[in-house]
C-alpha cells in the first residue's frame, strides 16, 4: 500500500513538472443565467424606461399605445392613439416624451396625461435621450442622423454620417453613445461634437 501511494505522488510530482512547475488552477465554469417573464402579452413592445416612482413603460408599436406596469408587474394602459411608438424617454420633471415613427413627431405627455406635440418634420427616430441640461436627443436611423431639441422646441442637427442610428444613451460626463444599426459598432460623441469608435464587432 505504501509503494502504491508513493507512485502516485511520484505521478502527481511528474505531471506538475511536465506541466510547467506546478499544478495550473482550473477556471470556473460560470453559472447558467436564467430569466423570468416579468410581463407579457404585448403587440411588438419596441421600448422600455423607467419613470423616478420605478414604474416601468412599454411601447406596443403594433397596437399604437403605451402600457404602465408596477414593480409587482400589474399592467395598465397609459396612452393610446399613436401611430407607431418607437422610442421613450423621461425629462427629469416626470413627463414622459415618446417618437412616433409614422407621423414623424415627437409627442409629450405630462404627469396628469396631458398630450402635447413637442416637434414635428422627423422621420425614423428610434432613440430618445435626455442630457443633463434637459436637451433632447433624438436619433434618425432613415438621415443617419441625431437631432438635438431644447426645452423651449429649437431644433439643431447634432450629429451626422452615422449608419442607422438607433438606441442612445448619455455617461455621467455628458458624453452620448449611439448604437450604429448598420455597421455593428457603439460611436461616443463627446459634448463638443467629436465622433470616435467606443465598441465594433456587434451584430444585431
Amino acid at each position: 500500500m505504501k509503494f502504491r501511494v508513493g507512485l502516485s505522488i511520484i505521478a502527481l510530482a511528474l505531471s506538475a513538472w511536465i506541466g510547467g512547475g506546478a499544478a495550473q488552477p482550473q477556471t470556473p465554469t460560470p453559472a447558467p443565467v436564467t430569466g423570468m417573464t416579468f410581463a407579457n402579452g404585448f403587440n411588438l413592445p419596441t421600448a422600455l424606461a423607467f419613470d423616478v416612482n420605478g414604474k416601468l413603460f412599454v411601447t406596443e408599436f403594433g397596437d399604437g399605445k403605451i402600457d404602465k406596469i408596477t414593480p409587482t408587474a400589474s399592467v395598465s394602459l397609459f396612452a393610446s392613439g399613436f401611430g407607431g411608438p418607437d422610442a421613450l424617454a423621461f425629462a427629469s420633471n416626470g413627463n414622459l416624451f415618446v417618437s412616433d415613427t409614422k407621423s414623424g413627431t415627437i409627442l409629450k405627455i405630462t404627469t396628469g396625461g396631458a398630450r402635447s406635440t413637442f416637434a414635428t418634420g422627423l422621420t425614423t427616430m428610434i432613440g430618445l435621450a435626455f442630457d443633463g441640461m434637459g436637451n433632447l436627443y433624438a436619433s434618425d436611423s432613415r438621415t443617419n442622423s441625431i437631432f438635438k431639441t431644447t426645452s423651449t422646441g429649437n431644433r439643431t442637427t447634432f450629429a451626422t454620417g452615422l449608419s442607422k442610428p438607433m438606441g442612445l444613451a448619455f455617461d455621467s460626463s455628458g458624453n452620448l453613445y449611439v448604437a450604429n444599426f448598420g455597421n455593428g459598432k457603439i460611436i461616443k460623441i463627446t459634448t463638443s461634437g467629436a465622433k470616435s469608435t467606443f465598441a465594433s464587432g456587434l451584430s444585431d
